[in-house]
């Protein structure tokens, strides 16, 4: 079964550039439908681009539009069937240890899936991905790193 899952996912994305979303970019296109954030998500798949998110990231959203946002629920699945945004696994615990020391402990599950996944990018309005030991540690590993903004801007996106 694992292995089928594998494929489906992998077949997804053939010819897709991989863009692992981060929870603070979609919500805040559920916020406002008229800012980077939503347009992003809503144009990835018409630019060439698979969106992506982690198991992890899926949770975190749930709980944060549960406890901040809870009018938002509806609206967070119609972006996420919009913009086709595939769900994958979680990273091991193996693959986390060696995130451990580069970025604050809540944040290591979602580095670790970037770069798990192989995504080109990885988009985000969290500043702590921001800093530049964290981007440059995603260069090394063929990533950037980009606000939707950024996005727009350096790749006409």
């Amino acid at each position: 079964m694992e292995d089928k899952r594998s494929t489906l996912v992998s077949s997804k994305v053939i010819g897709l550039r991989k863009v692992l979303v981060d929870s603070s970019v979609i919500i805040s296109a559920l916020i406002s439908n008229s800012g980077a954030s939503y347009y992003c998500l809503i144009s990835a798949k018409d630019k060439g681009y698979q969106l992506v998110i982690s198991e992890f990231i899926l949770k975190e959203l749930l709980d944060v539009i549960e406890r901040k946002f809870p009018n938002l629920l509806l609206r967070l699945f119609e972006i996420l069937i919009l913009g086709e945004v595939l769900v994958v696994k979680n990273p091991s615990k193996k693959e986390l240890k060696s995130f451990k020391n580069l970025i604050e402990k809540k944040d290591v599950p979602i580095l670790a899936s970037v770069i798990k996944e192989k995504a080109e990018l990885f988009l985000t309005l969290d500043k702590e991905f921001l800093k530049q030991e964290v981007i440059d540690f995603a260069s090394q590993h063929g990533l950037t790193i980009l606000t939707p903004k950024d996005l727009i801007k350096k790749l006409n996106f």
